[in-house]
């Protein structure tokens, strides 16, 4: 990894993490199915608040179809103690419920120059708990590493040449991006090298699983799973159809994407796609079209 501050402070997140695995990682409490046979947890997604502040975060429960408006903001990632990261400017964080919030790193404004501050993109928090890492997507192209108690920059991740997006954290503390046009595919970064992962060449999108150990994510509209290392490329969905934004369940047997403006899920094993819409009408009666496409969403 490229890194504009220390290799040591990069060094440090990275060896932390890596001794906080055990600890940080989201166990599979949850059970595979809800009673309807739907999958259970709670799917959190954007949705347009008909306003122009933009969007909500919806928390959907995947039981049992209740949906719940929580609060104005973008691109919502769950934590390991029941927190919601999200941006609304600022990157910001609250409870489950939307209050008491707090901001961890703010928006700088006034900036005219490249800064890691410019915009905050997919936020997306270690597996401790204690680093977010986001896309800066106005100014710099690239992603950033913050400490989630005060927003200090921990580290940069730099391609050069090229550009990062869309992390996802791996177990021992890596952080999976997107490259863009120029350095295409997917990368695993460390502190010494930034290393294209082998059998994703092409893609975007990428998602670690609870575990840190396997990356979803889309190609040409398709959509895969490969090991962190490159091994075990699996095509879960190919029916033609565009889909983005993949998410793990809880459980790790389940995908969640956006299709169109639509929630749908995909059961990993068998590669069967369901509508959200068909399956809880009440998803299609509040929110037909409101889908944010393009954010991303989260499950837990």
């Amino acid at each position: 990894m490229n890194i504009t501050r220390s290799d040591l402070k990069l060094s440090w997140v990275s060896i932390l993490l890596g001794f906080s695995t055990v600890l940080g990682c989201h166990s599979a409490t949850s059970p595979t199915t809800g009673g309807n046979g739907n999958p259970s947890g709670t799917l959190y997604f954007n949705a347009g608040n008909g306003t122009v502040f933009g969007n909500d975060v919806i928390a959907l429960d995947m039981s049992s179809g209740t949906t719940t408006r929580i609060i104005r903001g973008d691109d919502p990632t769950i934590t390991s103690d029941h927190k919601i990261i999200f941006v609304d400017g600022d990157l910001k964080e609250s409870d489950l419920q939307g209050m008491n919030v707090r901001t961890i790193a703010q928006l700088d404004r006034n900036s005219t120059t490249d800064n890691s501050h410019y915009s905050f993109g997919r936020p997306q928090v270690s597996q401790d708990g204690r680093f977010v890492a986001y896309q800066e997507s106005k100014y710099t192209d690239q992603v950033y590493v913050v400490n989630r108690s005060d927003g200090s920059l921990a580290a940069t991740v730099i391609a050069n040449p090229g550009t990062f997006f869309t992390p996802s954290w791996t177990q021992g503390g890596s952080v999976v991006v997107e490259g863009g046009s120029t350095n295409p595919g997917l990368w695993i970064t460390s502190t010494t090298a930034n290393t294209q992962i082998p059998g994703a060449e092409i893609g975007a999108g990428p998602r670690t699983d609870p575990t840190g150990t396997k990356i979803a994510f889309t190609r040409n509209g398709d959509v895969y799973t490969i090991n962190v290392d490159g091994s075990s490329v699996k095509k879960i969905v190919s029916d033609g159809k565009n889909y983005s934004t993949p998410v793990w369940s809880p459980d790790g047997k389940y995908l969640a994407f956006v299709l169109d403006a639509h929630l749908v899920y995909a059961d990993i094993a068998t590669g069967t796609v369901h509508n959200l819409e068909d399956v809880y009408p009440n998803i299609l009666n509040n929110f037909h079209n409101q889908i944010t496409t393009g954010r991303q969403m989260d499950w837990k």
